[in-house]
């Protein structure tokens, strides 16, 4: 048996002091109400965590969002040194070989024309989010190396 300290209360009628008994029923009630008041505020603690700090899903896609953000910008930083070497290796060339043929060297508009896209596509640029801006790019590499 587990020994427990008894608890006592003075009774003025008596002028002595009484040993407080529980019965079963007022300990399951202390019981019940002590197991609801901790459920409540796991549940409510849990609830607050998540509202402040984020759930773990949120966190682990914001942290993926940014890493894709930094990928694209670094695709796009390399499609833009692609393109600087483009015009300066082949259209170099293609000018060398032109003055050799004795043609006339074509301007860059000129070279550069036809590429773009749609009205909806400057739509899309005047967000000039970073896709859109790759998009752009890859699609005039495509161009430019396919002639």
């Amino acid at each position: 048996m587990i020994f427990r300290k008894k608890k006592y209360y003075y009774n003025p009628d008596t002028l002595i002091f009484e040993e407080i008994r529980h019965d079963k029923n007022d300990r399951a009630k202390r019981f019940m109400i002590i197991a609801v008041s901790l459920a409540v505020f796991i549940v409510l603690s849990g609830y607050l965590l998540n509202q402040f700090l984020g759930s773990p899903e949120a966190i682990f896609l914001e942290k993926k969002v940014s890493w894709l953000s930094g990928q694209l910008n670094e695709l796009l930083e390399k499609s833009e040194g692609m393109e600087e070497t483009l015009y300066s290796t082949t259209f170099e060339n293609d000018n060398l070989y032109r003055i050799i043929l004795g043609l006339d060297t074509l301007p860059l508009s000129v070279r550069s024309g036809g590429t773009g896209g749609s009205a909806e596509d400057d739509i899309g640029l005047f967000n000039s989010s970073v896709s859109n801006k790759l998009e752009v790019e890859v699609e005039k590499l495509r161009l430019h190396y396919m002639y």
